[in-house]
């Protein structure tokens, strides 16, 4: 059987400069062209309670949300939710507990409905959804048995629906852009990697080790005993941390160290970038690395709760389910981090309110969310200025994602 193509390039396997896409500039990160769209979702695995996944048209400049159609509706409920500003693509797999289908939202035509059966045969259950950069994109589904057993993959083409029994191999062409705010669960940003002693970071799926195509350098390997959490997997970009060495959890809220790859002049470039919260989620926003502070809490979820409690929700409503239910053990000090994965220029952001992310950056603009209010300011010299309100509306509290069409 021939090999699946390698998306990651190795230092005994380079590619030209030409096959890969530089961090920004693609997809729903491209600026100045287009509407601006915005997706509210809030996604449930184990539980019976379910909430609609809603497509908004939202005019910044009148401060106006408009609901465009109900992508999933709240009886179905969401599973996984896949992002990918480079592909231009927002995947979702429902209904939440034995997904039978995928919905997918594309920055070319956003407002078409597009929605894809899975079927699957009786006694197998849909464990989890990741996108593969292949073919313009696939949805590769994980199937097992009741005892999580005898696992397979089956590929679903995002453009045309149409569908394959996946090879495990094609794995190392995962696509990764790292973690959202609200209450979506660390599965549907991160992926498990391990380390071997020559540096090359391998997957374990389908009972077999697959090879990456990562390749660390000889003063950043990890130990062979270790876990390492993939946020960030593009052609361009890699954003990884060690599951033991790093969090650490000194202090009140800790700290973690991400080790960033830029592929630049046909090799990988690396360094580490160290930030506050042992529990820490990075999100990639064009060239841009989007954080929300947040830790385990080991000292201060004893003493405080995360800041902004009283303004935040105390029961589910239509579209989703309260911040604290799910995070009560967790600490989220209301700091965002905006790092420049060029210059590594970073600008600190603090809301106040421990529900909050970086939903977009454009150029020099960005958009942020606190609670049920959404900011727009500009990205100046050493800070964030000019801030301002443009929404305020309950249904923003489960607005994850905003994006600019293509046209």
């Amino acid at each position: 059987m021939k090999s699946a193509p390698q998306l990651y390039p190795t230092r005994r396997s380079l590619l030209g400069a030409s096959c890969f896409l530089r961090p920004g500039g693609v997809g729903f990160a491209a600026s100045g062209r287009g509407r601006l769209y915005a997706i509210s979702a809030c996604t449930n695995e184990y539980g019976p309670a379910t909430f609609p996944a809603i497509l908004y048209r939202f005019e910044d400049s009148r401060g106006e949300l408009i609901p465009v159609r109900t992508l999933i509706s709240a009886d179905r409920g969401t599973r996984n939710i896949l992002f990918d500003s480079g592909l231009g693509s927002w995947v979702a797999t429902h209904p939440n507990l034995r997904s039978d289908m995928i919905t997918v939202v594309q920055a070319d035509q956003p407002e078409k409905d597009q929605s894809f059966a899975v079927p699957y045969k009786e006694g197998l259950l849909p464990l989890e959804a990741v996108l593969f950069a292949s073919n313009g994109g696939t949805v590769a589904m994980y199937l097992a048995t009741e005892k999580l057993q005898d696992q397979n993959l089956r590929e679903i083409d995002i453009q045309t629906g149409r569908q394959r029994t996946g090879d495990w191999r094609d794995y190392r062409n995962i696509r990764l852009t790292g973690l959202v705010g609200g209450i979506q669960p660390f599965s549907d940003g991160q992926v498990e990697l391990f380390p071997y002693p020559d540096g090359q970071l391998v997957f374990r799926k389908g009972g077999a080790s697959i090879e990456s195509g990562i390749m660390l350098p000889a003063q950043l390997r990890y130990s062979e005993d270790d876990i390492v959490f993939a946020y960030v997997l593009t052609p361009g970009l890699i954003v990884v941390q060690s599951k033991y060495t790093s969090p650490e959890h000194e202090g009140p809220i800790g700290r973690k160290t991400l080790l960033i790859g830029r592929f630049l002049n046909k090799q990988w470039d690396w360094h580490k970038w160290t930030i506050p919260g042992d529990m820490s989620k990075p999100r990639l926003l064009g060239r841009w690395l989007g954080v929300i502070v947040c830790a385990a809490g080991y000292e201060v979820r004893r003493t405080q709760p995360s800041p902004g409690k009283k303004e935040r929700r105390k029961e589910p409503t239509a579209t989703g389910y309260p911040f604290d239910w799910h995070w009560d053990r967790s600490y989220f000090p209301g700091t965002l981090l905006l790092y420049n994965v060029d210059t590594r220029q970073r600008y600190t952001i603090e809301t106040g309110q421990g529900d909050s992310e970086i939903l977009l950056v454009e150029e020099e603009t960005i958009y942020y969310r606190a609670n049920d209010r959404m900011y727009r300011g500009r990205v100046g010299a050493k800070s964030i200025e000019d801030v301002e309100l443009v929404l305020k509306q309950p249904e923003v509290v489960d607005i994850h994602w905003l994006f600019r069409s293509k046209t």
